[in-house]
């Protein structure tokens, strides 16, 4: 889940009708935001346009949708083996956590695959930024939260190994 161009709390299903629903930040629901659903979605962000871009792990894909909700279609739909939390750069390019594909890849604005940004990364899930721009991960098979430059360097383990 993310908070929203709009101030809405974006909130995706794992399960039920996968649709995209939108609340209020006290708790009011809003609306299903989606009409088409995204089976096992785990990752969300928009592109400078407000385009929505939701990353389905089972179905192996990331949609896109306009700002108002309509579906677009699939975005990216190869070279992914469980694309889980995804994010833009600064350059409009589209950053995938791949689980099941050891890495980060990325993608250029337009979909075509630009190559693996961050290569060993085992079960790859969460993502946050630092003020400077560092980008921490959440590693699932090691336990750990990595910490990398924003070109996607490696520079340490801010969480050690085995302690998660």
């Amino acid at each position: 889940m993310k908070i929203g161009p709009d101030g809405l709390l974006y909130v995706l299903q794992w399960q039920n009708t996968g649709k995209v629903l939108r609340y209020q930040l006290d708790g009011t629901f809003v609306d299903g935001f989606t009409a088409a659903g995204i089976p096992s979605s785990i990752g969300l962000d928009w592109d400078s346009e407000g385009n929505l871009y939701v990353s389905s792990y089972g179905q192996k894909y990331v949609r896109k949708f306009s700002p108002t909700g309509a579906d677009l279609g699939l975005f990216i739909s190869d070279n992914l083996s469980g694309p889980t939390n995804i994010w833009f750069g600064d350059n409009g390019d589209l950053y995938v956590i791949d689980y099941l594909g050891n890495g980060v890849k990325r993608f250029l604005a337009d979909g075509t695959y630009a190559g693996v940004f961050i290569n060993g990364l085992a079960n790859g899930e969460g993502i946050d930024f630092f003020p400077n721009g560092n980008l921490a991960i959440g590693v699932g098979a090691a336990s750990s939260v990595r910490i990398y430059d924003p070109s996607g360097n490696y520079i340490e383990e801010l969480v050690p190994s085995g302690t998660l």
